[in-house]
């Protein structure tokens, strides 16, 4: 802004004031905005989780295998978990 003799202390004031409460606004938002993403982040692995469980109680066998992978409790297709995942990290 140029400098203006008739601008007051009192309108400098206000501007700051207004500067920092903009400020204090848009970390605020970017706080949300980070736990909005770890929220996301720990929905996804647990999503990619019940895709990819290792099997320890079971021997790795075909049909438990597949049944796993297409059990009910899986809520997506692997592919779009994967794709949903690569968008999150950036590689989109």
């Amino acid at each position: 802004m140029p400098y203006d003799e008739n601008y007051s202390d009192a309108a400098n004031k206000a501007d700051q004031d207004l500067l920092d409460q903009l400020d204090e606004d848009l970390m605020r938002l970017a706080e949300l905005a980070d736990a909005e993403a770890d929220r996301l982040d720990a929905e996804l692995t647990a999503e990619l989780d019940a895709h990819t469980q290792h099997p320890a109680t079971t021997r790795p066998s075909t049909k438990n295998s597949l049944k796993r992978l297409t059990s009910k409790t899986v809520n997506r297709p692997l592919a779009q978990v994967i794709n949903l995942a690569d968008r999150r990290s950036g590689r989109d």
